[in-house]
């Protein structure tokens, strides 16, 4: 891929109309253009992806209602994702939330399928001060709703093992790992790669008090996405970030990794009273 190649400092939409609302992106402080990469508003099949993970799913239901209840067998799984508002229920951070799926009858209104209805708010990647490119919403966004997925290659951990080497130093390493613990001794890695295949999420910074959060779903598959919902009501034009190494439901855990070591530690611009200096790091994680 050439470096040379760069989106112009101004772009109506970045998703080119894959997204149901359009990702603009605007540099108001210098000529720093967006690298090239190709867009995808949902996972694909990287090196070392299991083909099984993109076509097994759950059992649908037979359900014809807008709203699945306790006896939609979606719903009996697990327990009840969201609220009759769509919003992300405070138990949902100790379980696995999985949405009715593509051989569910219930309609695509239902209230169970929240993720795969994609962007619901228009977003904006632009050039921070501090932090490089960065993420801001452009319409007000309740606690608790669903923002965007953090979506790209779905590569092995032997691959990333082998692409983590590669990055220099002063490179934005987007390898995200989500770690679940689904037996006594037994982790399942869903290692996620956007930077030649991504989409928005790529861009959302760091804070050590963020007001997104991060919570797996599954829905036409048993391959989780990694989606970002509100902690907290964010105005327009107000800057979106994440933990990159938030663990926030029981027994799960998501890591944006770095290369860099312990004493090499890139610093956090994030400058909430909470800060910890310097962005998170596992470099234990591929030993």
């Amino acid at each position: 891929m050439s470096e040379e190649k760069r989106w112009p400092l101004s772009v109506r939409d970045i998703s080119n109309g894959k997204e149901n609302n359009p990702v603009s992106f605007v540099n108001e402080l210098d000529d720093e253009q967006l690298p090239i990469f190709t867009y995808t508003a949902q996972n694909v099949a990287g090196e070392g992806a299991a083909d099984e993970d993109f076509t097994t799913t759950y059992e649908g239901c037979a359900c014809k209602s807008t709203k699945c209840d306790s006896t939609c067998p979606c719903i009996t799984r697990f327990g009840e994702n969201y609220s009759a508002e769509g919003t992300l229920l405070l138990t949902c951070h100790k379980k696995p939330v999985v949405e009715c799926n593509l051989l569910c009858t219930c309609p695509l209104n239902c209230t169970n399928r929240v993720v795969q209805k994609g962007l619901q708010y228009g977003l904006q990647v632009f050039k921070t001060r501090e932090k490089g490119f960065g993420v801001r919403t452009l319409h007000f966004v309740p606690k608790s709703h669903f923002v965007c997925e953090y979506a790209g290659e779905v590569i092995s951990l032997e691959e990333a093992k082998k692409r983590i080497p590669t990055i220099m130093s002063m490179d934005c390493n987007y390898i995200f790992v989500l770690k679940e613990h689904v037996k006594k001794g037994e982790i399942l890695h869903t290692v996620i790669d956007p930077t030649y295949t991504g989409n928005v999420g790529r861009f959302i910074n760091h804070s050590c008090s963020p007001n997104l959060l991060m919570v797996p779903v599954r829905t036409h598959c048993v391959l989780p996405q990694l989606c970002l919902f509100s902690s907290r009501d964010i105005y327009p034009m107000e800057e979106l970030c994440y933990n990159y190494s938030s663990s926030n439901l029981e027994g799960q855990q998501c890591i944006r990794e770095s290369r860099d070591l312990i004493i090499n530690r890139k610093p956090c611009y994030c400058n909430s009273s909470t800060c910890e200096a310097v962005l998170p790091t596992d470099p234990f994680l591929f030993n």
